[in-house]
């Protein structure tokens, strides 16, 4: 389950990434659903992939809408209690003992898991800089650093959820879910810090929060203000995001 809100050029990694672990049907919920100018080219990426496309709202982006659109989505599609997995498009969901997502899931319901708990790392170009993917190089090659900048200089909530079943309650972010967890940990691996139009983009996410008065809206406003005092780049030296050679994810 995945959300498109405007910004898509992770699209094909993340299928062939989701696709290669197991996920075998792929629910997207669309903003502004028929309407979105975007919607030829998203079926064109989505082609040979099986898939259904909902319209998720028409209001500007907030996590509060993204849950609530993605549990009528999920509603409509799967049956109470069928487990599912929930990534935003930039959110490559891993774990070192599971080479698919099935695996993942059989062991959380071993445990008797309503869901499969993660932490956010986020993934860096080696000199920090905000440039355009190039899709003749694989995520690995492109991005070939792990990072705590969500945490550290964000100060955003880092907890995600992987997947869960079918009627447990997440919260706005999936960032936490209602009962039990289970025992294991995975890494998400979080590939939004790229493109030319990356602070246009942040610049109106900004504005946006702001206009709806969320709780969140400083977030933006961290990232501009530290990017500006570092010299309009990530600074991969500053101890302080905690910087290391991220794991090959095989993208």
């Amino acid at each position: 389950m995945f959300n498109i809100i405007r910004d898509y050029g992770l699209l094909p990694y993340f299928l062939r990434y989701y696709c290669c672990k197991g996920v075998t049907r792929f629910i997207c919920g669309l903003h502004q659903g028929q309407q979105n100018e975007h919607l030829i080219d998203i079926r064109e990426k989505l082609r040979g992939y099986a898939y259904t496309i909902g319209c998720s709202y028409f209001e500007d982006f907030s996590g509060e809408r993204d849950a609530v659109a993605q549990n009528r989505l999920l509603a409509d599609v799967l049956a109470p209690g069928e487990w599912y997995l929930v990534a935003d498009p930039d959110e490559f969901h891993y774990h070192a003992a599971f080479a698919t997502f099935i695996e993942m899931r059989t062991a959380a319901e071993k445990e008797g898991a309503d869901y499969v708990g993660s932490y956010l790392l986020d993934r860096l170009q080696n000199d920090g800089k905000l440039a355009d993917l190039d899709l003749r190089f694989s995520l690995d090659e492109q991005f070939p650093l792990v990072a705590r900048l969500t945490e550290r200089i964000l100060g955003g909530c880092c907890d995600k959820v992987v997947m869960a079943r079918c009627g447990i309650a997440i919260s706005p972010g999936h960032h936490f879910a209602e009962g039990k967890g289970a025992s294991f940990t995975c890494e998400t691996h979080h590939f939004k810090w790229q493109g030319s139009d990356f602070l246009e983009r942040i610049h109106e996410r900004r504005r946006s929060y702001k206009k709806q008065n969320l709780e969140y809206s400083i977030e933006p406003s961290r990232f501009l203000d530290y990017y500006e005092l570092r010299g309009q780049r990530i600074d991969v030296q500053d101890p302080v995001l905690d910087v290391a050679p991220a794991v090959a994810l095989g993208i």
